[in-house]
Order: structure tokens, then C-alpha cells, then sequence
């Protein structure tokens, strides 16, 4: 038994000295999304810019990619009214983009983990 314990022993102090730096992420604090969130339709249309969003929205006919400047998690749904999650990219995390669904929605949230493998 005792050659578990300092294995054990170690991987506890590295969880606990971890749980501290995780806590300090800037983009983890509370609060409201801060930035921008940039939408891709096509080659004819301007960029949709979404500052500082809030709550559900509704992407752009032809939304093609979605590019996720805030400081929080955006959460991508296949449908126009953020109920149908879009699988298997769920989640777009700070500095990260994603292929979007072309009537898809999309809604920022504080989150600890992504859902997505990126």
C-alpha cells in the first residue's frame, strides 16, 4: 500500500495547486460576454458582427462560419431559436471558430469545460 501513497499523495497536490489557476482564467470570470462575435455568410455579404451579445442569436441566411472574440464560451445551435444543439461542435471557445449551421443560432455562456474535441 505504501507504494501508492506517494502517487497518490503527489497527483492530490497537483489538483489542488491546479484548481487556483483555473479559477484566475480571464475567460472564466463572471459576468457578461465582452467582445465580439464575427459570422461568415458569403463572398457577397459583409461580416455580421455581434457585440457583446446577449442571450439567443439568430444567425444570418447562409451563415457559414462563426468566429468567437468574447472572453466566454458560444454555445452553436442548429436552429434559429437556440434549441437544437449543433452536434458535434456544440461549444466555440474564446479565440476559436467554427463551421456554423446556415440557420443555426448561437448564445454566450460562462462555462468550466468545452463540450466540443476542440
Amino acid at each position: 500500500m505504501h507504494r501508492l501513497a506517494a502517487p497518490l499523495a503527489t497527483g492530490l497536490l497537483l489538483a489542488a495547486t491546479a484548481a487556483p489557476a483555473r479559477a484566475a482564467d480571464p475567460r472564466r470570470t463572471a459576468g457578461p460576454a465582452k467582445g465580439q462575435i464575427v459570422v461568415f455568410a458569403t463572398e457577397l455579404q459583409t461580416a455580421t458582427v455581434f457585440t457583446d451579445p446577449q442571450g439567443c442569436q439568430r444567425l444570418p441566411p447562409g451563415a457559414h462560419v462563426v468566429v468567437n472574440l468574447t472572453n466566454v464560451f458560444a454555445r452553436l445551435y442548429a436552429d434559429p431559436y437556440c434549441k437544437v444543439p449543433a452536434v458535434p461542435f456544440v461549444t466555440v471557445k474564446p479565440g476559436y471558430g467554427s463551421h456554423v449551421s446556415a440557420v443555426g443560432s448561437l448564445k454566450t455562456e460562462l462555462m468550466t469545460t468545452s463540450v466540443d474535441p476542440g
